[in-house]
């Protein structure tokens, strides 16, 4: 191609890539340079074979002319006409690369490469200042106009490289006031925007433009990237990526947004298809889940552009300023949405997930120390086995040693010279003193890892707590919306009634509440239950777990087995750690077994941490000194076995499997529950007394679980025969105490049903009642039936313990301390349950059997309890026991019993004979014990016990009072109260003092009667 043609073709690629021309002939469609042509004539005058050619050196020229061009209407804009321009470039470019002249091919390629430096050069001149003419509009848009460009539907606008190019050129000459309104903008279009709205085309511009790290920098460096001060919602609202983040399924009652996800997809939803609920759920979560993504992938770039300090101490101020989300009563007000919260878990959840799995080199980077001096404040909060007293003073105490620690550092640099010596000290006013001993940099592990910790807990933990909230509130409103409507069935009234309309009027409104209720349970239940949000938070618990086992248990992570009982004293490193973490572990983990127990069976592999934190943290009250924590590790286990009354989805196997076989299970799972339950009696609140009645019911069925299991009721039988005088005995104690309490409160309360019962059976009678009289009694039967539901389904669990475990456990339950008590328990329920099967109170079992009222069941397990023990009592404890039961003991009653369990089939034919045996052996007693007090005569004072006035066998004085009494009785009374019953001072049976001389005096005086008797 000769020189002429090159010319030639380089001018007509130049017109085409900025559409000019220099003349009017055949341009159509394209802007006339006259200036610029009049320039080159005057210029070129000698040169006519090029005066009307454009060459390299004339672009930018051409571009100057081109943008001083008025522009043709209000929608030109001259920022998209360089961008154009620069594309053209490009695919000029391209097209050279077939030109069979490569010399020439180069050339235009240099040419269209200088073409795209001017383009972004005249870009930021265009958007910075006013020397070129541009419409009212764009000029109002400033750099905005590039967001206009990247925003475009095609996304054919914004040329590929153009972006790189333009960053490069503008860094550090205006990026930042550029760069700055165009990420504002981004954020300010997403404000309010739900789940179901538009924000994709947002995320991913934002995400476009932090693959470059000077835009990192921009952002980062933006006055509203982490705002001076305000509270969790202004941060939320005012922060610059803060709208992103809010973007959520889970509706702000705050600022609600838009479209609306209660109204849209979960509305009149009793009405619509479960297909149709079920796709609008998918749809969400897939939302959801490309959100979370993108928003990781943008705090990612940030992360790896330089910026790390910026987006960490953004972390810890949206974490910080939303400290009132831990709150009992969270005040949205002030505190960011629960969406906000949700979406910054989940992105902090990705950024842990390269670490999660590691326990080598990346899982030591984590440092407790970083709970008393890291980025966020844990010093408000609860901590899992320290006072705030003694948090205080250990750290002082490790305050000391860092000021030694930075003298000694002082010296070695020279900054202590002997002539102005360091006088640093934890109260110093110099904050840059103070600070350099104090803190220390964490790694990146560290600081993620307790971002999340902190993040969960005040979102994804808080959020789970705040839907039980929810569905508790709508199971209220559904009772009562049932109990109306069960009264207007009862007590019918005229519609024109006041109080008839009242009531209607009282049923639409809990009708819509409902609604609503159901509406929000839905939103919650989208994001909450989402295997992509449980499945990250599983990982990080299941990491979580195995640090605190690692930090109570140091050794574990040397190769070294878990050591239990833990050691002695708990370390303070592990002591001040905040109770939250563990709390939320269960709450979480609670969450998981009853919502998505799969996520559980398809980690089977994975389960051994939690299990291991689970069972060694259960037995632990040095270490986790809050009871109630330690229930809820309980009712996390009750939650993953087969059990009596299963709703909901079932428990996970993989769960199951691993308690019956692991090892660490198998030695110390049985013990600890064991344990638990004695601790459970005093816990410190104003209601322990009735918690500990469902806390013992979740223990008790796992525990009848495991008895199931071979290898754990060996253990069982080894640790009641172990410590069968001691801690068993006390467990025995308290297991028939709250067995005596609830069937004893459950039988008082069935007269009171049943007559309320029958009375409503009379209509005519009933209506005749004011009906304020009938509202309150209603109420009350409502009370009363929810009460004796679950008194009795307590009940029953605690007698079956009793059942299962006297088949092979009998000692503890025939030592002196304890067979009376265990022998009147079983008489008095056997006489109250037989009145229902022996023809008196027949006709009452109907309605009461509803209630989980069935006195067979109740006497087959009486009758199982007594002869289990009766086939192991060599020594005729049992029946001189029961023969001494002067309260409900009579004759008669085991052949009544052997009746009864013939006629309905209640026992075998093999036991109902033991049951007979077991008769005839307490007439004997009986008969022994009436000829031993005729025989004896009165008894003097001194020889009797002065609780239960009857013939001590073997005194004991209590050094504290001074007071004699027979052992029996002050042990029975030692199981429960641990002190003197005369001065309540402390007392245990190591202190017992036994009185020999008196017990010989009583043996001798006994000789003497009964030699009396037979002369």
């Amino acid at each position: 191609m000769d020189t002429s043609r090159r010319k030639i073709v380089l001018h007509e690629t130049i017109c085409r890539v900025f559409q000019v021309c220099l003349d009017e002939g055949g341009c159509e469609g394209r802007v006339v340079l006259s200036d610029l042509a009049e320039e080159l004539r005057q210029e070129r005058r000698g040169d006519t074979e090029t005066q009307a050619l454009l060459q390299h050196d004339e672009i930018e020229r051409v571009i100057m002319e081109r943008l001083s061009q008025p522009p043709k209407d209000k929608h030109e804009r001259s920022v998209r006409y360089l961008m154009e321009c620069y594309a053209r470039a490009q695919d000029e470019s391209r097209r050279a690369e077939r030109y069979k002249d490569k010399e020439f091919a180069q050339q235009v390629q240099k040419t269209m490469e200088f073409a795209r430096e001017l383009v972004v050069s005249y870009s930021g001149i265009l958007l910075q200042t006013d020397m070129f003419p541009q419409t009212k509009e764009a000029e109002a848009r400033g750099s905005l106009q590039i967001l206009d460009c990247m925003m475009e539907p095609t996304g054919t606008v914004l040329p590929a490289g153009y972006l790189e190019q333009f960053v490069a050129r503008f860094e550090g000459e205006g990026l930042q006031e550029m760069f700055e309104p165009i990420v504002r903008e981004l954020a300010k279009s997403v404000v309010q925007c739900s789940l179901l709205g538009e924000f994709h085309a947002q995320i991913r511009t934002l995400n476009l433009l932090t693959n470059h790290p000077a835009l990192c920098k921009v952002i980062t460096s933006a006055k509203d990237w982490i705002p001076p001060r305000g509270n969790g919602r202004q941060f939320e609202q005012q922060s610059l990526l803060g709208p992103l983040l809010t973007i959520s399924a889970i509706p702000d009652l705050v600022v609600p947004s838009r479209p609306s996800v209660r109204k849209t997809c979960f509305s009149d939803v009793e009405n619509r298809r479960n297909a149709d609920v079920l796709t609008s759920i998918t749809a969400l979560r897939n939302a959801a889940e490309s959100l979370a993504s993108t928003l990781h992938m943008i705090h990612m770039n940030l992360l790896r552009k330089g910026c790390r300090q910026h987006v960490l101490e953004c972390f810890s101020a949206a974490i910080n300023r939303n400290e009132g989300r831990a709150k009992m009563q969270i005040d949205m007000r002030t505190t960011a949405s629960h969406g906000y919260m949700i979406n910054l878990g989940r992105v902090l959840l990705r950024i842990c997930e390269p670490f999660l799995n590691d326990r080598g080199v990346k899982f030591s980077r984590i440092d407790p120390d970083y709970v008393t001096h890291g980025r966020i404040d844990f010093s408000g909060d609860t901590k899992i086995a320290a006072t705030s007293e003694e948090e205080a003073s250990w750290i002082d105490r490790r305050n000391a040693s860092r000021v030694e620690n930075f003298r000694n550092v002082s010296r070695q640099l020279g900054m202590d010279s002997g002539d102005e010596p360091v006088t640093w000290s934890p109260d110093s006013k110099d904050s840059k003193m103070e600070e350099a001993p104090a803190n220390k940099d964490y790694h990146f592990v560290c600081e993620s890892f307790f971002f999340t910790a902190r993040c969960l807990h005040l979102g994804l933990a808080r959020c789970i707590r705040y839907q039980l909230e929810l569905l508790k509130a709508l199971q209220k409103h559904q009772q009562a919306l049932d109990d109306l409507q069960a009264s207007q069935n009862i007590s019918p009234m005229d519609p024109r009634n006041p109080q008839a309309l009242m009531r209607e009027r009282r049923v639409t409104e809990l009708k819509a509440v409902i609604s609503e209720y159901q509406e929000l349970r839905l939103c919650f239940d989208t994001l909450l239950m989402d295997p992509a949000m449980l499945r990250p938070a599983f990982d990080f618990y299941r990491c979580l777990s195995a640090w605190l086992l690692k930090t109570a248990c140091p050794g574990i992570v040397k190769g070294g087995l878990i050591e239990f009982p833990l050691p002695s004293p708990c370390p303070m490193e592990f002591a001040t750690l905040p109770e939250h973490f563990v709390d939320d572990i269960t709450t979480v983990l609670l969450y998981i077994v009853r919502t998505s127990p799969d996520i559980l069976n398809s980690v089977q592999n994975e389960l051994a941490e939690i299990i291991d934190f689970l069972i060694v943290f259960v037995g632990s009250p040095h270490y986790i000194k809050n009871p109630y924590k330690r229930a809820d590790m309980v009712e996390v286990l009750h939650a993953c076995i087969p059990r009596e009354s299963q709703h909901g989805m079932p428990p996970p196997k993989s769960v199951q499997l691993l308690l019956e076989v692991y090892p660490l299970a198998v030695k110390h799972l049985v013990p600890n529950l064991l344990k638990l339950y004695v601790d459970i009696e005093f816990t410190g609140s104003h209601t322990q007394f009735y918690d500990k009645f469902n806390i013992r019911h979740n223990i008790g069925e796992i525990l009848e679980y495991l008895w199931g299991v071979h290898a754990h009721r060996q253990e069982w039988c080894r640790v009641a025969v172990e410590q069968e005088g001691s801690f068993y005995l006390k467990f025995l104690n308290m297991l028939i105490n709250d067995a005596i309490y609830l069937l004893d409160e459950s039988v008082k309360k069935l007269p009171e049903v049943r007559e309320t019962l029958q009375a409503m059976l009379n209509t005519s009678s009933w209506q005749a009642q004011p009906a304020r009289e009938r509202e309150e009694r209603e109420a009350s039967l409502r009370q009363t039936e929810q009460i004796l539901r679950s008194d009795l389904y307590l009940a029953r669990v605690h007698l079956r313990m009793l059942q299962y475990t006297s088949t092979e456990i009998t000692t503890p339950f025939l030592c002196p301390e304890m067979v009376d008590r265990i022998a009147s328990m079983l008489d008095y329920f056997l006489v109250q349950f037989l009145e229902y099967l022996s023809g008196s109170r027949t006709m009452e079992l109907h309605d009461l059997e509803k209630y989980g009222f069935v006195p067979s069941e109740l006497l087959s397990r009486l009758a199982d309890v007594f002869i289990n023990l009766f086939l192991k009592d060599k020594e005729n404890s049992l029946a001189a026991a029961i023969a001494k039961d002067g309260r409900s003991y009579h004759d008669g009653l085991f052949d009544e019993l052997a009746r009864i369990a013939r006629e309905y089939f209640l026992l075998t034919e093999d036991k109902v004979v033991q049951m007979e045996r077991l008769g005839a052996r307490v007439a004997e007693a009986k008969a022994s014990e009436m000829d031993d007090e005729e025989m004896l005569g009165d008894v003097p004072d001194e020889f009797l016990d002065p609780i239960q006035y009857t013939l001590m066998k073997d005194p004991v004085k209590l050094p504290t009072s001074g007071v004699t009494l027979d052992k029996a009785t002050i042990m029975r009374h030692l199981l429960s109260d641990p002190t003197d019953p005369f001065n309540r001072k402390p007392l245990s049976p190591e202190m017992l003092v036994p009185e020999v001389e008196l017990k010989a005096s009583i043996s001798n005086w006994i000789a003497e009667q009964k030699g009396k008797a037979k002369q």
